[in-house]
């Protein structure tokens, strides 16, 4: 589109043009402003904006935490000093994990290297229907477990929460290594530096109302994610797993907790109920279609 038929649109012309003190009817005068053009999301309405009005929403794992390996078989066993441990995410009911969290052991873990590294999030190697990401409170280790670590530390909690959160793991879906025995999902350290999440400075905006919605979340039993997003347990060929039926009231009733959370972070993300909808479903046919893959192999 021309820029001689697209300023008629720009809904705050007259205002930057008065900053400016000159006219901005050409795309050479908007570049000597300063100026950029914005389009807004869900519309046909532009805007101008200065280049440091510009921020970024969303940033990559890796730019705000570390993402340290996991602990190898050879690093554990009873001639290592004991330790509070974790085996796997099978032996984890809740996403926040504490020394008296049902599955945490005493077990031996070599004490040379980054064995022992304490992380407040812990990252499974892989995954089956049951998607989270453990809080860690109890300085836990846990095997085959990747350790994030936020640069800020008081941002730890939200962290957790926006890894929590259905969009989250829709991304890990997305980009997770499929094709393992058992339709399992696996990851690298590496894949993990790519998720995407909302700024700090947005979460850090929306602190209390994540943070609320979260408490309720990570203390409960997870189900599986077709459970989770209300649907029965599956049957053996998942027959009565039916993505298109999924409803975001389906979605409310059966997890509250979780629909909440996702709001505020759909909110942030600026998702329409239909868009919002459509992650739910994108998540319940993802792990649906590897699952029964894994069975007709």
């Amino acid at each position: 589109m021309k820029y001689e038929t697209l300023h008629s649109k720009i809904a705050n012309l007259t205002e930057a043009e008065q900053a400016a003190g000159r006219p901005l009817r050409t795309l050479e005068a908007l570049r000597q402003a300063g100026y950029r053009i914005v389009r807004e999301r869900d519309g046909d309405r532009y805007f101008l904006a200065h280049k440091n009005e510009l921020q970024p929403l969303l940033v990559k794992l890796g730019e705000i935490a570390s993402v340290k390996g996991y602990i190898h078989d050879n690093n554990t066993g009873d001639r290592f000093p004991k330790s509070s441990f974790l085996r796997s995410l099978k032996d984890a009911q809740c996403i926040k994990l504490n020394q008296g969290s049902p599955g945490v052991i005493e077990y031996g873990v070599a004490e040379q290297g980054e064995s022992r590294l304490i992380a407040p999030l812990l990252f499974a190697r892989t995954f089956g229907d049951r998607l989270f990401i453990l809080y860690n409170v109890g300085c836990i280790l846990a095997k085959e477990f990747y350790k994030i670590i936020p640069k800020d530390k008081q941002c730890e909690l939200l962290l957790a929460a926006t890894t929590n959160c259905t969009w989250f793991l829709m991304q890990m879906e997305l980009q997770g290594s499929v094709g393992l025995g058992g339709g399992a999902l696996k990851f690298n350290a590496k894949s993990i530096c790519f998720f995407l999440i909302p700024t700090t400075e947005e979460l850090i905006r929306h602190n209390n109302a994540i943070l609320s919605a979260f408490h309720r979340l990570s203390q409960r039993p997870i189900r599986s994610i077709f459970e989770e997003l209300g649907y029965p347990k599956p049957n053996r060929d998942y027959s009565n797993i039916d993505p298109d039926a999924l409803t975001l009231e389906q979605v409310k009733q059966a997890s509250p907790d979780r629909y909440e959370l996702d709001s505020i972070l759909f909110d942030v993300l600026g998702l329409t109920e239909e868009e919002r909808l459509a992650v739910y479903r994108a998540v319940v046919q993802l792990v649906k279609d590897r699952l029964v893959k894994a069975k007709s192999v």
